[in-house]
């Protein structure tokens, strides 16, 4: 006798999600500090720019990938085992990525430490690009499992749209670390203009989406 799959709702697994991407991107605001003194206000507000450049960085990669997580679950009618590990995998990495923002931000405090400074943009990109893997391996739970859509055919182009869309992802984000041998802030620069692209692609997959705005309708 086959043993049938448990699968549940998808609304308490993408509340909890939202809940976590809100206090990871909350908790990058916290290397923004106000400067004390008021005799140098203004030149040690000018001094944290490398701060206000990681916050970017950070939270447009964040921020791209909620973006999409969001379009993901109004294709989804149910939810598997196998999709909340991915999906807590996920989390995790989204929850740690605050560590690296501000590593990198702390490292360009002193300018005349560089390789600190290349350290760091290694650990940011490549914590970046397990993001966007562990966003595509997220995806491809439609792969193995198509029943959890809602449209199995229409899932099947998302995910390879966003298949494609993290490779080119993975490639900038490689591409900004590689920069950053030549100009650290050419780097950071590099990062985040992350969402651009993402505007590009995550509105080509609101054309999939067919009757998504209905469906959040019914479920609001």
């Amino acid at each position: 006798m086959a043993v049938r799959e448990r699968v549940t709702s998808r609304g308490r697994v993408e509340t909890f999600s939202d809940g976590v991407f809100a206090i990871a991107i909350t908790l990058l605001v916290l290397d923004l500090r106000a400067p004390e003194d008021s005799a140098t206000f203004l030149a040690d507000l000018a001094a944290q720019w490398p701060s206000y450049l990681a916050f970017v960085a950070a939270f447009a990669v964040l921020g791209l990938i909620w973006l999409s997580h969001h379009a993901l679950f109004t294709r989804l009618k149910a939810v598997n085992a196998s999709l909340l590990l991915r999906n807590l995998l996920l989390l995790f990495l989204a929850a740690v990525f605050s560590f690296p923002t501000g590593v990198l931000a702390a490292s360009f405090r002193d300018e005349s430490a560089k390789t600190n400074q290349l350290v760091a943009i290694g650990i940011f990109e490549l914590t970046a690009i397990a993001i966007t893997l562990a966003w595509v391996w997220l995806c491809r739970i439609l792969v193995v499992s198509p029943h959890l859509a809602k449209d199995p055919a229409e899932a099947a182009a998302y995910v390879r749209q966003q298949t494609l869309f993290g490779g080119i992802a993975c490639a900038l984000l490689a591409i900004a670390f590689a920069a950053g041998f030549f100009s650290t802030l050419a780097s950071i620069l590099l990062t985040a203009l992350l969402p651009l692209i993402n505007i590009a692609f995550y509105r080509r997959s609101q054309r999939f989406a067919g009757d998504g705005a209905s469906d959040r309708l019914t479920e609001g």
